[in-house]
């Protein structure tokens, strides 16, 4: 009863406020609205951690989840370091496969 009149308060308080919409904006939207396609840093940031947060609450002593989280870093961050360039040209691609 709590929980549901503390949304209800929510609800109505920013029931006015066009800056939430933000939040739901596709790809294609916010590419048009911003520039950019990805959601904001802070966003993704949150997402991360309310999933890490998740993980863990839901069994600590698991350890296929922490491993989960060691590849999610691996695999979504570490290979920052190796994006291919995309303006590159045929013989600067040939030239690093053969180095």
């Amino acid at each position: 009863v709590f929980a549901g009149g503390l949304i209800f308060l929510l609800r109505r308080y920013w029931s006015g406020t066009k800056k939430r919409a933000r939040i739901h904006l596709t790809p294609a939207e916010r590419e048009k609205k911003d520039g950019k396609k990805k959601p904001p840093f802070w966003t993704r940031i949150a997402l991360i951690l309310s999933a890490i947060g998740v993980a863990f609450s839901h069994g600590a002593n698991d350890g296929q989840k922490g491993i989960g989280l060691v590849m999610l870093v691996l695999i979504g961050v570490a290979p920052a370091g190796f994006v291919v360039n995309m303006n590159a040209t045929g013989y600067e691609i040939t030239r690093t496969r053969d180095a």
